[in-house]
């Protein structure tokens, strides 16, 4: 019945259903997407000073570049793409509830580097430096209000042993623990001024006699 239709000629042009579609439409058609068509929701975004975007309380990297610009989100049921100038810039799979994406080619070089770094590998690298720079790091990290703080001051005594070595760092540290300290500060300034160098002067007590019954004095032996 519909092949009869399509085939039956116009009455006032030439030609049928058939022989237009097949001159006019079928030419025209493409093959179809291999993905199908998947609804969007569209949103407009600043990000943030960490290089981040927000969707329904998670957060998604973009490079860390394009902080505190604005930035279009196509949102489907699984994925989250970020596009800045009509270029897509980030794709993330779509997550539920509260947290953070983060991909490494996103992060700046700084930020990769302290990733890197755990707590474990931290103390691992105090022992290998020597027992004071050990001792100073385990009381960094154990008297830090957050393990995250503590990895970054330890960092800051990497950076210093980058600068000034194993033997210098370790007679810094062994001088900031006799004083009771374990500021990172207080050994980069040491280190600055050469005090680490200096010959440490040990305070000998003043001795005092007290007064005993067994005591026998030089009066006692010359009696004897």
């Amino acid at each position: 019945m519909l092949d009869s239709l399509n085939s039956r000629s116009f009455k006032k042009v030439e030609g049928t259903r058939k022989s237009w579609f097949e001159q006019l439409d079928k030419p025209a058609l493409k093959q179809l997407p291999e993905q199908r068509f998947e609804d969007a929701r569209w949103l407009k975004a600043r990000v943030g000073n960490d290089y981040h975007v927000g969707v329904d309380e998670h957060w998604y990297s973009v490079p860390h570049q394009l902080a505190f610009e604005e930035v279009e989100l196509r949102v489907t049921s699984t994925t989250i793409e970020v596009l800045h100038g009509g270029k897509r810039v980030a794709s993330h799979k779509l997550q539920s509830g509260p947290g953070n994406s983060t991909k490494d080619e996103h992060m700046t070089k700084s930020h990769k580097f302290m990733k890197e770094w755990n707590e474990d590998r931290v103390r691992q690298w105090g022992i290998e430096v020597g027992p004071a720079t050990s001792h100073l790091v385990d009381q960094i990290l154990t008297n830090s209000r957050h393990i995250q703080i503590g990895i970054r001051a330890c960092l800051g005594l990497l950076s210093l042993h980058k600068e000034y070595g194993n033997a210098r760092l370790e007679a810094a540290s062994k001088r900031s623990l006799a004083a009771g300290s374990w500021s990172v500060s207080s050994i980069r300034s040491m280190l600055k001024h050469g005090l680490d160098q200096q010959i440490q002067q040990l305070v000998i007590p003043e001795l005092q006699v007290v007064g005993h019954a067994n005591l026998r004095g030089a009066k006692y032996f010359a009696e004897q």
